[in-house]
């Protein structure tokens, strides 16, 4: 994520010139278990479920609002290699969605 952002800001006359915007990239990231399948007779696709996507999806919907463009979870932060490579900033108990018990946020830099 950061070398795809770096790459787009060295380039953001163009888009802005081409396209009127600048494309913006966000990360929401959890771990746990996924189902995935696959789906489709003539256009097969593979399509991935469950919480731990459910809450991704939820964790990158408060990268707008905290401006941040990766956030992870508690669960994620646990890998001591984060802490070593980036900057992470704790952002608090955030309630999701759909989710009884709330989820420690973390943003990445």
């Amino acid at each position: 994520m950061f070398a795809l952002n770096q790459r787009l800001k060295k380039k953001e006359k163009q888009f802005n010139s081409h396209y009127g915007s600048i494309p913006v990239f966000r990360a929401g990231i959890h771990e746990g278990i996924v189902t995935a399948i696959e789906i489709g007779d003539l256009k097969r696709e593979i399509a991935f479920h469950g919480d731990t996507m459910n809450v991704c999806s939820r964790i990158q919907g408060l990268c707008k609002i905290f401006n941040r463009k990766i956030l992870i979870s508690e669960q994620v932060n646990q890998n001591k290699e984060i802490s070593q490579n980036f900057k992470v900033t704790p952002l608090g108990s955030q309630i999701l969605e759909g989710r009884k018990h709330s989820v420690e946020v973390f943003a990445v830099e």
